[in-house]
């Protein structure tokens, strides 16, 4: 999946794991649209961004920081925003 290239290797595997999560939760238009106010993703009290939170982070083996979970979620976030993998018009990410 060329869709994290960009990114450094070592974050690749969570970001990769994370995608996985979501589309199995079948999250993305979640994503697209929440907006988790002032304490962003770090900080919600949403209980489906909570959930999803706390599934990425254990299929990641519980090795998420408040930081890489929140910058991961962000991550996929901009993915469904400019390329929801939901979305049969858009190309394969």
């Amino acid at each position: 999946m060329d869709t994290f290239s960009t990114y450094p290797e070592y974050r690749r595997e969570m970001l990769m794991s994370a995608y996985n999560v979501i589309t199995t939760m079948e999250k993305w238009m979640f994503l697209k649209s929440f907006e988790p106010g002032d304490g962003g993703f770090m900080f919600t009290d949403h209980p489906e961004a909570i959930e999803i939170s706390n599934e990425i982070n254990n299929a990641y083996g519980g090795g998420h920081s408040g930081a890489s979970l929140a910058m991961t979620i962000r991550v996929m976030q901009k993915i469904a925003k400019k390329n929801n993998p939901c979305d049969s018009n858009s190309n394969s990410t």
